[in-house]
């Protein structure tokens, strides 16, 4: 049987309340689904090479080029969307000698409309580039979300039509949070679809064992348009005052957010940086300044 068929199949007995421990038993079969990972060499070496992918990134963001990308050398994360591109990951692992003061995981493009979200990740993995020193153990995903990005017409969702924050697990979505949010509160907005399921999208399976398997103390997550700078924590009392040009407005959490899910329920502080425009880069001052006072912030509160 599939995993998806699983976890359906945990999803309704917990919604029965039929099952003892049905929510442990959606958290495991979650992992598992749906099953669009790459394990094997020869899988791997079967992959849309990471030159093709970053041609289409480069052609479709006219601030990031196809040089800017390729010389990244970043790596399949073993993970593919649901169109079946791979999830690319960058790694700046520990240095020899010096112990990391925290593990960072950074993460643009959730939202496929969000363009310049992508863009300032590639900026800053360059800055890395340069003064990567051990300081902190950073993995980084410029682009969660390839398919609502790449598509001639892009939009906020992925290729099945679910917004992926709004597609996380705690341990109140099996009882259907998340769908009933969007029912009552967006007006089936489908934008905001959070999808059939907690965990059904294969981007936000690869987020969730990311943050399982990586552990990362901090995850910074990039969106645009609200212009502002979101926390989310079991404690607020650290929130950024300021990151850049971006001040302190917290939004508040809803149902299957990374926010809800890995700053309220696992307790690893979410630092939402939300850019004044979609489509619209900050200035080069601006990237610099953000990324100062974030490592600052990162420096003084890890």
């Amino acid at each position: 049987m599939q995993a998806r068929s699983l976890y359906g199949i945990a999803t309704a007995l917990a919604l029965l309340g039929g099952m003892a421990g049905a929510s442990d038993v959606v958290e495991s079969v979650a992992t598992l689904a749906p099953p669009l990972t790459i394990e094997s060499p020869t899988e791997i070496e079967s992959l849309e090479p990471v030159d093709s992918i970053c041609r289409k990134i480069s052609t479709k963001l006219g601030s990031v080029d196809y040089r800017e990308c390729s010389s990244l050398q970043m790596q399949h994360s073993g993970h593919l969307s649901v169109a079946g591109i791979p999830l690319l990951i960058k790694e700046y692992p520990p240095l020899a000698g010096r112990k990391p003061q925290a593990r960072i995981l950074l993460v643009g493009g959730t939202h496929g409309d969000e363009l310049a979200s992508i863009s300032i990740v590639f900026k800053w993995m360059h800055t890395l580039e340069r003064h990567h020193s051990g300081l902190f153990h950073w993995r980084i995903s410029p682009l969660m979300n390839p398919d609502g990005a790449l598509r001639p017409e892009h939009q906020r969702t992925n290729a099945n039509g679910v917004d992926l924050n709004r597609n996380f697990t705690t341990p109140d979505e099996e009882a259907g949070v998340a769908l009933e949010y969007w029912r009552v509160k967006t007006k089936q907005n489908s934008r905001r679809y959070p999808g059939p399921y907690p965990l059904s999208e294969p981007e936000t399976v690869w987020l969730y064992q990311e943050i399982r398997d990586f552990k990362p103390d901090v995850v910074i997550s990039v969106h645009a348009p609200y212009s502002l700078v979101d926390y989310d924590a079991p404690n607020r009392k650290n929130a950024p005052r300021q990151i850049g040009h971006l001040y302190r407005n917290l939004m508040g959490t809803y149902p299957g957010s990374l926010g809800n899910y890995a700053g309220v329920h696992l307790g690893v502080p979410v630092i939402t940086l939300e850019l004044p425009h979609a489509g619209i880069m900050p200035t080069r001052n601006q990237i610099s300044r953000l990324w100062t006072d974030l490592v600052r912030w990162l420096v003084r509160n890890t």
